[in-house]
């Protein structure tokens, strides 16, 4: 009965509360109101949703009810969070409240596709657990007003299945997930959150930010349409977050002029200061790549092209990366194609395993200078590049300039490697 009343308490704020205004002069203060009374007892965790590991807040759930509340300084901006509980029969012992899309047309009878996150802002979220129907119903006949909750079937009773799953992040493969049962596979929660949020669930199912490969009039047209959405909604720091996530994709130009679309606040954030610092970096066509200078297997700083080569190679990859250790005998091919002639060839790792780097490198038996990037360096050196995605070769000549880059690789690879270096050599043969 206790938690009837609470969920009658609840589900009346939920339909007609209001968002909460702080006053100027105030510190910022962001909360989380939830009833979920199948998580009653444990404890929940709020945490960064691209960074799980980074929990800003805990707290028990009591009679279905918590709350999180989240202190910020004047500079406070938006950010994704997500709330997890310990699940143990969930991959890695964790999981995560999926929320109800409720702004995306669905099928009658439908579940809404759902959302592990939501953006923290200034404006109170609420959360609230969707009911099975026999609860529902006898909560619903003692409120006037309509409830806004959608109906689903009773959920599974929790199942205790010995956990056989390693549960190493990096030692559970992806591809078993699908096999595993949650232990509240039909929980269910409806959201009220600010207009970051909605933001992100009205366009979660749009390619926003992403160009592609496309020819010069659709990238047009999809510029155009980037930039009519930006001017929808300037004050959103999905689309700003979007627009970074494929900051490769565009010019340097374009991406002033999108950035330019935002509001000040916006622009003028901690995410709007990376913005520009990508900017400041970045290449523009033409210009000569920039000393590289990382460590070799030994720890030496050693930069890794030569002035003396009138060709360098450099490979970007990653122990870890299944594409770049697939294209490795292709690259040995090109290596003995040119050995002796002067072509230096380095493969640079953005590994932050060191270990796993040198096991790699040890099994792969590459017969070519071999590199790391510091971890703390890594994000920069991309950056520098204009690299989100490996495995990237670039062909470099001696003067530093940049000739040709490969992202990826497929069948034809190989002979446009080999060309592309035999032009630059001005040698005129070719591989039988």
């Amino acid at each position: 009965m206790r938690i009837r009343l609470l969920y009658l308490m609840f589900v009346v704020c939920f339909c007609k509360c209001t968002n909460r205004v702080d006053k100027p002069g105030k510190s910022i203060v962001s909360v989380i109101d939830g009833f979920v009374p199948t998580l009653d007892g444990r404890t929940v965790y709020l945490v960064e949703a691209h960074n799980w590991q980074k929990r800003l807040d805990s707290t028990v759930v009591r009679d279905g009810l918590f709350r999180f509340s989240i202190p910020h300084d004047s500079t406070f901006a938006p950010f994704k969070v997500s709330i997890q509980y310990n699940d143990p029969i969930a991959p890695v012992g964790i999981a995560s409240l999926i929320f109800d899309n409720e702004f995306q047309k669905t099928e009658e009878g439908k579940r809404p596709n759902g959302h592990s996150g939501f953006y923290l802002e200034e404006d109170t979220v609420f959360l609230a657990e969707v009911m099975p129907p026999a609860i529902a119903d006898s909560m619903i006949r003692q409120v006037s007003a309509p409830v806004p909750m959608r109906k689903v079937a009773e959920p599974l009773k929790e199942k205790k299945v010995k956990n056989s799953i390693d549960t190493s992040l990096h030692k559970v493969p992806v591809t078993r997930f699908s096999n595993i049962r949650f232990t509240y596979p039909n929980l269910r929660i409806q959201i009220r959150a600010g207009k970051q949020t909605e933001v992100m669930y009205k366009m979660s199912m749009s390619s926003f930010g992403w160009i592609g490969r496309v020819d010069s009039l659709k990238r047009v047209r999809l510029l155009k349409a980037f930039a009519n959405q930006i001017k929808t909604n300037p004050f959103s720091y999905v689309l700003l977050d979007d627009i970074y996530n494929s900051r490769s994709q565009y010019s340097k130009s374009e991406l002033k002029e999108l950035l330019g679309l935002f509001d000040a606040d916006v622009r003028e954030s901690r995410k709007g200061d990376q913005f520009l610092d990508y900017l400041d970096i970045r290449l523009d066509p033409g210009d000569p790549i920039p000393e590289l200078v990382v460590r070799d297997v030994n720890g030496e700083y050693r930069s890794v092209m030569r002035s003396t080569s009138p060709v360098n190679v450099l490979i970007l990859w990653a122990s870890w990366c299944g594409p770049c250790r697939e294209e490795i005998p292709m690259l040995k091919e090109v290596e003995a194609h040119f050995r002796n002639r002067g072509v230096n060839i380095a493969s640079i790792s953005i590994d932050t395993n060191e270990e796993n780097w040198k096991k790699a490198i040890a099994v792969e038996k590459m017969p070519w200078q071999q590199y790391i990037v510091d971890s703390a360096k890594i994000g920069g050196f991309l950056d520098v590049l204009n690299v989100q995605g490996i495995p990237v070769t670039f062909i470099v000549d001696g003067q530093k300039m940049k000739i040709k880059r490969f992202d990826g690789s497929d069948n034809s690879t190989k002979q446009q490697l080999i060309d592309l270096i035999e032009a630059q050599l001005g040698a005129g043969w070719k591989l039988n």
